[in-house]
């Protein structure tokens, strides 16, 4: 019997990373931190039997900066629209890689800084917040004791916060433009945002901290709601 092993591409999936790129798995999408060792060397995984790369397969890496090194990207080549990388510490670079059936390719599609943080002189020295979130996350909708359900915290979009006040923190999130107030809280995991079936796709957020005195910039990111168990069906 003949396997048609290009038949089906599986939808997009986020994984764990791994610097041996694969491109008969349909669309991954994965993060990592550089970390100035041999994992930072990536490259296309060997054709194997019955597991050879799929003409057209893309593959998104989300790689922070360590603000020293960058990425080794073995047997790729350049786009000519392909951003510089971005080394900065925090910094989120989007690098997408294809097979298009001859060559292997990688685009560096944004290299985005952590926001500037901001800087209040409370009398007792100058004290300093700032956040960093992830500008995206994936998420599931599931069948929560029969309620289609997708609770998305602010645990799971923050990267990084540098504070040097002592004042305890309160986390803020909701849909950009939402007009409902902010859901916040004190611990990171119970500020969170419920969605559902109607809510489906692309989803803008906007997330940010304070001490009551100090507030950090509005963080804006987005959450990627699936229904991949067809709970909404």
């Amino acid at each position: 019997m003949k396997i048609d092993y290009y038949k089906q591409i599986p939808e997009v999936r986020v994984i764990d990373y791994n610097p041996v790129i694969e491109f008969y798995k349909g669309t991954l999408i994965a993060e990592y931190t550089l970390t100035g060792t041999i994992t930072d060397i990536m490259y296309p995984a060997p054709v194997r039997e019955k597991q050879v790369p799929v003409p057209g397969t893309k593959v998104l890496y989300r790689i922070l900066g360590n603000g020293s090194d960058t990425p080794a990207l073995f047997g790729f080549n350049p786009t000519t629209n392909s951003a510089g990388f971005n080394i900065g510490l925090g910094a989120v670079n989007l690098i997408e890689f294809l097979f298009d059936g001859e060559d292997y390719w990688f685009t560096i599609k944004s290299g985005l800084p952590a926001p500037d943080p901001v800087i209040i002189d409370k009398g007792l020295g100058s004290a300093v917040l700032s956040v960093t979130t992830k500008p995206y996350v994936v998420m599931p909708v599931q069948n929560v004791l029969g309620v289609p359900l997708a609770r998305l915290t602010v645990k799971e979009l923050l990267i990084n916060i540098h504070y040097t006040g002592v004042l305890p923190l309160t986390y803020y999130i909701k849909p950009t433009g939402n007009p409902a107030p902010y859901n916040q809280n004190t611990d990171p995991l119970l500020a969170y945002w419920d969605f559902n079936c109607n809510d489906l796709g692309q989803q803008p957020i906007s997330v940010y901290v304070s001490d009551g005195v100090l507030t950090s910039p509005v963080v804006d990111c987005s959450v990627l709601l699936q229904d991949n168990n067809g709970t909404c069906i």
